[in-house]
């Protein structure tokens, strides 16, 4: 199965990490099928935001308009910080 539920690229996923590249979005959207959480972090100028899926409250990765690659991170201490907090 693809990592992508909406458009298409790579993906280079290591620890707090993914590394997107080619990416086509369709209808200037990609999704990935990695869950959203706010501790998540693009590039300025990428919009990063949760897409709705019934199966998970949280939903997917969307990336609106993205550029051809681009690297997000999760960042633990927004974790740590909303402990607790969903």
């Amino acid at each position: 199965p693809t990592r992508f539920l909406g458009g298409r690229g790579r993906v280079d996923a290591a620890v707090n990490r993914l590394a997107l590249a080619g990416l086509r979005p369709d209808h200037g959207l990609v999704v990935l099928r990695y869950r959203y959480h706010p501790a998540w972090r693009a590039p300025d100028g990428v919009r990063l935001e949760p897409y709705p899926v019934p199966e998970d409250r949280a939903g997917f990765i969307a990336l609106r308009e993205p550029p051809a690659a681009v690297t997000l991170t999760f960042d633990p201490w927004v974790v740590l910080r909303t402990r607790g907090v969903e």
